[in-house]
């Protein structure tokens, strides 16, 4: 069912087709393997795509509707490994050049894993190639396209506009959704060792985040300040996650090795001369993790005590005046603040940094 209010269908087809066209004008650096920022801006519009098929599902015939969402799905399950493996190649030459001179004992085993990685990439672009191809066979996104502006050609007439009661409704409604999905695996914050929770964690913040932009239109700017801050959660998350897929990552890579060497020399020996350097990474990432969750647990702790989730909560429902706009707080985050003891005139009495105006790297 297609639904009847022409400001709701307006605001789907202004977003939907806005992240078409940075999918179509990516996409083809994507199969070309050009540079690595066609890959995730391909990746990256083909999820916002996904994301605001489901919240403008009765926008659309269903039929229609559900070709799109499995054919999008199939390029942000191509593109995904690769993204994956263009962002650890690039980890490893980093490490592998901040090595210091009394370190480069390490450097066997790092550079061997980074071969593998390499390889591993060159697989991967073929089922990109392939993807891509299905996708421009079957005109997938000038079907998409041509939709919308039929949809748009038919609202001449009407003149909708992006406020109306259905479209806060349906917004306000999903913001709320997607804010207690995050809001209740907070309970994971509470022990740093649960990957899974956190993992959780993770996705449910980039759900809020991606709802949010695409429902910010009717807010006129509302939503700007809040998007900032579940940014910054959703990349601390992000950069936990990375760390635990590395040590897990590391220890199977570990565990390949030896078999590979084993099955070539006969015995493990040779590997040794590897060890070093992937041990030195597994540690470094640990650490990296520990000081990246002490820093998430403070940032909510400060969110929690400015009721952030709560003044979102209470202003989503009807647009409102410049005047009456909320002033949402906005948390800076500092290389000062986030030190890992915390323990100067900008910390609190529990160790966590003070609120400030503005946040830092979060643009």
């Amino acid at each position: 069912m297609v639904t009847t209010d022409k400001n709701y269908q307006l605001m789907a087809c202004h977003y939907i087709d806005n992240q078409l066209k940075k999918l179509i004008k990516e996409i083809n650096g994507a199969r070309k393997a050009e540079d690595i920022e066609f890959v995730h801006q391909s990746r990256v519009a083909s999820r916002r795509l996904r994301a605001a098929f489901d919240i403008f599902e009765n926008c659309f015939p269903a039929k229609e509707m559900k070709k799109w969402c499995r054919e999008i799905k199939m390029i942000t399950k191509a593109l995904g490994p690769a993204r994956d493996a263009d962002v650890q190649i690039e980890f490893l030459n980093k490490a592998i050049s901040k090595l210091d001179t009394d370190k480069k004992s390490y450097l066997p085993g790092i550079k061997r894993l980074l071969l593998r990685t390499t390889q591993n990439r060159k697989k991967q672009q073929s089922k990109i190639i392939k993807t891509v191809d299905r996708l421009e066979s079957k005109a997938i996104l000038p079907d998409i396209h041509s939709s919308i502006e039929k949809i748009l050609f038919c609202m001449i007439v009407d003149e909708p506009e992006l406020k109306s009661d259905y479209v806060f409704a349906e917004t306000s409604g999903h913001i709320r959704k997607a804010l207690k999905d995050m809001v209740s695996y907070q309970r994971h914050l509470d022990d740093k060792d649960n990957i899974s929770g956190h993992h959780k964690m993770r996705i449910a913040a980039k759900r809020l985040r991606y709802t949010m932009e695409i429902c910010r239109e009717p807010y006129e700017g509302k939503l700007d300040n809040v998007i900032k801050v579940v940014k910054k959660l959703q990349t601390l998350l992000g950069d936990i996650h990375d760390c635990d897929v590395w040590i897990d990552h590391i220890d199977n890579f570990i565990q390949e090795e030896l078999k590979r060497t084993k099955e070539y020399f006969g015995n493990e020996k040779p590997y040794n001369f590897l060890n070093s350097g992937l041990e030195y990474l597994k540690q470094e990432r640990r650490q990296v993790r520990e000081h990246l969750f002490e820093v998430l647990v403070r940032y909510w702790k400060i969110l929690e005590r400015q009721n952030f989730w709560e003044t979102l909560e209470a202003n989503l429902d009807k647009p409102q005046s410049e005047k009456e706009k909320p002033k949402f707080a906005i948390v800076e985050i500092t290389k000062r603040n986030l030190s890992e003891k915390a323990n100067n005139e900008n910390t609190s009495d529990r160790g966590y940094p003070r609120e400030s105006a503005g946040i830092e790297g979060s643009s």
